[in-house]
């Protein structure tokens, strides 16, 4: 019956996203059990679909030396970073004509993006001015745009005669975070007295979507479920252990 057929295909996805799980470390939720009312027999048209990404960005701008340097103008550290990732899953039965339609679909969307500029080591640097900074990356084409955008979308769709069932599920769980620092254990010592500058930003999209569509037929029975899970975090500071001797302005 339509019950075991949607439970199959949920056990399938269930295996995926343990998988998934065991390979990256996450901690998706599985799917729980379709619990039907009594269906009638009869001829059972089946659709399924499953889209995964997981996204592991990390970009990085550092000096960590226990070197001089020396420069006549200003010393500038830039870390830019605008990483996209989007899935998408799709499943409708497409024969309308069976007496029970069965479609899921399931996308989940994982992301873990870092942006860090840091100075590090012992350097003794003299430069007219020092700056750390963590940016999005931009350009005027919008190509990049700046946004760091994250989604998962999963439609199911069930077309029949008599009953459609259909479950969709969507998960993006997506973590940006900006950094930009005098790094833990570093003990940076300037020359001349340079005004330092410190700037970390960071914008993010997030959105998950998860919808069930049901065509024709005499019963429809659809669920859905969406988790958004959005972390968006900035930081910039001088760390424990760390130390920055003269400096004029921090900013």
């Amino acid at each position: 019956d339509a019950e075991t057929v949607l439970n199959k295909l949920i056990g399938g996805i269930n295996s995926q996203i343990t998988g998934f799980n065991s390979m990256f470390g996450t901690s998706i939720p599985t799917i729980p059990l379709a619990d039907l009312p009594t269906i009638p027999s009869g001829d059972v048209g089946v659709a399924a679909a499953i889209g995964l990404t997981n996204l592991d960005s990390d970009t990085q701008a550092y000096l960590a030396s226990d070197d001089s340097l020396t420069t006549s103008g200003a010393l500038t550290l830039t870390a830019t970073n605008d990483s996209d990732a989007q899935t998408t899953a799709d499943g409708a039965t497409t024969d309308g004509g069976a007496a029970t339609g069965v479609g899921a679909a399931v996308a989940i969307n994982v992301a873990d993006v870092d942006n860090t500029a840091y100075l590090g080591g012992s350097p003794q640097i003299d430069a007219t001015t020092v700056t750390v900074e963590a940016l999005m990356n931009y350009d005027v084409s919008d190509d990049p745009d700046g946004v760091h955008t994250f989604g998962a979308t999963a439609t199911s769709g069930a077309g029949a005669t008599g009953v459609g069932v259909a479950g969709a599920f969507a998960l993006n769980d997506a973590d940006a975070t900006s950094e930009a620092l005098i790094q833990s254990g570093g003990a940076v010592t300037l020359v001349g007295t340079p005004d330092v500058f410190l700037t970390s930003a960071s914008e993010s999209s997030h959105t998950a979507t998860a919808e069930p569509e049901l065509a024709g037929g005499d019963v429809g029975v659809g669920a859905a479920f969406a988790l958004n899970i959005a972390t968006n975090d900035t930081r910039v500071a001088i760390e424990d252990t760390a130390s920055l001797s003269g400096a004029d302005d921090l900013t």
